[in-house]
């Protein structure tokens, strides 16, 4: 069986913090911790990074760059959701309208939907229920009327945008 050589990668970052949050050198947690990192390295690459990821240091870095680029527009998001949210709960009349809307993703690997459904379940006043084998997500949220799921479309459009950079 050939190993990709991405799983490598994978398995020095997850041995990388595993170190750093475990914090001992004891032969026993780093022989502990290599057998586990080794094992999830190798389970998890084919389904979250599948046939279409192909290792290349140049391709490592565009998308590690995209990814530190993501975090900062994912935190923003998240506090404007978070506003949104408290807002609505401490408005003395509650004008919510909760329902679920199906969304289509446009993007194609399964890793990629799973981290989209993460992040939109990540951010308040959303929750992914369900993702069917065809990639449609079926999202709950708050306020649905109004022109509310057009206006949450738009802002998972964006989230999606930004995953694709990093994850495509």
């Amino acid at each position: 069986m050939r190993i990709p050589p991405g799983v490598f990668l994978l398995f020095l970052v997850l041995f990388a913090s595993w170190i750093a949050m475990g914090g001992s050198f004891s032969p026993l947690f780093l022989l502990v911790g290599a057998i586990l990192c080794l094992f999830i390295s190798i389970v998890t690459w084919r389904p979250f990074f599948g046939r279409r990821m192909f290792f290349s240091p140049a391709g490592l870095f565009r998308r590690g760059g995209f990814f530190l680029l993501f975090i900062p527009s994912f935190l923003l998001a998240m506090v404007k959701a978070s506003l949104e949210v408290a807002f609505q709960a401490f408005s003395p009349d509650l004008d919510i309208s909760p329902g679920t809307f199906v969304y289509r993703p446009s993007l194609r690997s399964k890793g990629s939907i799973v981290a989209l459904a993460n992040a939109v379940t990540l951010t308040p006043g959303t929750l992914t229920v369900n993702m069917s084998p065809f990639g449609e997500l079926t999202v709950h949220a708050l306020v649905t009327r109004n022109g509310g799921i057009e206006k949450l479309k738009e802002d998972i459009g964006k989230l999606e945008k930004g995953i694709g950079r990093f994850a495509e």
